[in-house]
């Protein structure tokens, strides 16, 4: 699952990770993320931290309280927080990795299998 407000990343990164072979279904923002889980099931949520209406770091806490064990990377072009980045927060909270924007398709594609592998 792709969670992410900007019409042409989703666009580019599903292309990209259709192509690798993976299954993708995408929102454009967090108040889709919980019902999409319960209602398909997913191996990994990818998720910007910076989106109107339920932001990333809201995304993850609804995650982890109704599904702990479901893979998340959070990507963001990244703002401190004082001594802590948003991506930093992420971590602490749920996030199984991170990138910060702008990345390829080469460095996601190597994301998701850090994380998956993982998961195994």
């Amino acid at each position: 699952l792709l969670v992410d407000d900007d019409a042409f990343f989703r666009e580019v990164t599903i292309t990209a990770l259709k192509g690798a072979g993976y299954g993708v279904i995408a929102v454009s923002d967090g108040r889709e993320v919980v019902k999409k889980i319960q209602d398909d099931g997913f191996d990994l949520v990818i998720t910007d931290i910076f989106m109107p209406y339920k932001d990333g770091i809201e995304v993850i806490q609804e995650i982890r309280a109704i599904h702990p064990t479901i893979k998340i990377i959070t990507i963001s072009s990244d703002r401190p927080t004082g001594y802590r980045s948003f991506l930093d927060v992420a971590k602490i909270l749920g996030s199984n990795g991170s990138l910060e924007k702008p990345f390829n398709h080469e460095q996601l594609l190597s994301k998701i299998n850090d994380v998956m592998q993982v998961a195994k």
